[in-house]
């Protein structure tokens, strides 16, 4: 269903978008390259009848980032019917936005240079329109990447603040409640092991105290929905985890902050600095 209508793609509509398009700083590139990166699409479909369906876009729970990514694009904001997942529980209603044709083109080689983890499907997408020079990546400056890591980490990442409070006897036997300092943890998680180590290093050189890299083991589970034909059983890919907390996430935190976009993140990210 879609809840906003973008602008039509014609070749008028276009240079206007591009216009605007060329006001975006290279850092907010850099953020929509982590978005991408972390959950996003870059596709290149061969269509049975000929042709190239090129797409890139992104389909989150979250309405407000993917709107300011229709409203950048000026494309439509779509509601996507719930669906079932494996375990036969409705999920929480999506939103989609997505580009094509010369204004996903625009937006692929504008990203590409910032992309780290579908940098192979970002090449497929360009040379899907003819000859291109595949640039290099990964040469971000430091605030290039922690704007890129900013937007990965919105997808991909974990901003926790918990406090716990607990009921208590002292020594009189007087119940009280005690409450224990503010927890602050800070985990991204993903099955790219290569990319994770790659986030560490960049992170280490930059002077961010992280964690070690550790490997989460996942056993096998089920793909497709409950009860359907073509449901399998699969081995599930282990996940890799980074994590900072404390201090050390709290120092993070105040580089990306400035990048931030997803409101209820941002909120974590305040609460967790207002108790440095």
């Amino acid at each position: 269903m879609i809840i906003k209508q973008g602008l039509r793609s014609t070749k008028k509509n276009d240079i206007k978008v591009f216009a605007e398009l060329e006001k975006v700083s290279n850092f907010t590139w850099a953020y929509i390259a982590g978005w991408i990166d972390g959950d996003g699409f870059i596709s290149t479909l061969e269509r049975k009848k000929g042709g190239t369906d090129r797409k890139i876009g992104i389909k989150l729970i979250d309405r407000e980032i993917v709107e300011w990514f229709a409203d950048l694009f000026y494309t439509s904001l779509r509601k996507v019917a719930k669906d079932k997942r494996e375990h036969g529980y409705n999920c929480k209603t999506m939103y989609v936005t997505t580009v094509s044709g010369l204004r996903a083109h625009y937006i692929c080689e504008k990203i590409h240079p910032y992309l780290i983890e579908k940098t192979n499907q970002a090449n497929k997408f360009l040379t899907s329109f003819g000859a291109y020079t595949i640039p290099t990546y990964m040469k971000h400056t430091d605030k290039e990447f922690m704007a890129w890591f900013t937007g990965y980490s919105e997808a991909e990442g974990t901003f926790m603040f918990n406090t716990c409070e607990q009921d208590r006897v002292n020594a009189k036997g007087e119940k009280y409640k005690y409450k224990s300092p503010p927890k602050v943890d800070f985990r991204v998680v993903n099955t790219n092991e290569s990319i994770m180590q790659y986030i560490q290093h960049r992170l280490t050189v930059m002077g961010f105290k992280t964690s070690k890299l550790s490997r989460i083991k996942r056993s096998f589970g089920f793909v497709g929905k409950k009860n359907a034909r073509d449901r399998r059983l699969v081995k599930r890919k282990d996940l890799f985890n980074l994590r900072l907390s404390g201090t050390r996430a709290q120092v993070l935190y105040q580089d990306m902050l400035p990048f931030m976009r997803v409101e209820r993140k941002i909120a974590k990210v305040k609460l967790s600095l207002a108790h440095i």
